[in-house]
């Protein structure tokens, strides 16, 4: 049983909605692009494969086209977002970093006194002198002297005192970030090499790996 195939040339190539390669809704190839780069630096170019049932050669390119730019898809977006990114391109150093911190602390204390003293003292007393009569054994009293004293101290004395203040710890985080030159590389060197990277057409590269993969130039007779 002979397999019938399909062929079509790339400036035969109609518009279509499966002609535009996106991701998340982001345009990475819009489908008038493909199809003028199709048309006008690959149109002599051709595809050839199996059919499927009935299909034209539209649709059998379509249904390649697609299958192989959903399995490139990944690839394609991360070409795209190396393009799309902002940076400094006469930058060769940026570095992000998290960290830092804040303290505040106080210290809350307080104390308070006081002492008091009393003392008093009191003594009394007497003497008595006796003496004896001539020839008698009892004496009488001849004299007598009586004292009393009484000291008394008083002391009072007080101590106060208020000591007071505060304290508390914390913590933030600080982000840091560290970007320049670091040398190795002049900015004339770097400025060259943002204008060579925006010499890429991001959308001949990708639809020319298509071609290149599945079609062919045919030699001139």
């Amino acid at each position: 049983m002979m397999t019938s195939k399909n062929i079509i040339r790339m400036e035969d190539v109609t518009a279509d909605t499966s002609l535009t390669i996106s991701h998340e809704g982001t345009t990475i190839v819009s489908g008038t692009d493909t199809l003028d780069i199709l048309q006008n630096r690959y149109g002599d170019w051709f595809l050839e494969a199996v059919k499927q049932n009935d299909e034209t050669p539209m649709e059998t390119f379509l249904r390649i086209f697609t299958r192989w730019k959903v399995r490139n898809l990944e690839n394609f977006w991360r070409m795209y977002e190396a393009l799309h990114i902002e940076y400094n391109p006469l930058e060769n150093y940026d570095r992000y970093e998290q960290g830092g911190w804040k303290d505040e602390g106080s210290v809350t204390r307080e104390s308070s006194g006081s002492t008091n003293s009393n003392a008093t003292m009191l003594s009394s007393g007497s003497d008595t002198n006796k003496v004896s009569a001539f020839n008698s054994t009892e004496y009488q009293p001849s004299s007598k002297n009586e004292n009393e004293s009484s000291t008394s101290n008083d002391t009072s004395s007080e101590i106060s005192g208020n000591e007071s203040g505060e304290s508390t710890t914390t913590h933030t985080f600080q982000d840091y970030h560290v970007h320049g030159n670091i040398g190795v590389t002049t900015n004339a060197q770097m400025a060259e090499g943002e204008l060579n990277l925006r010499k890429h057409d991001l959308a001949n590269d990708i639809i020319g790996q298509f071609v290149f993969m599945y079609c062919y130039l045919k030699d001139e007779e």
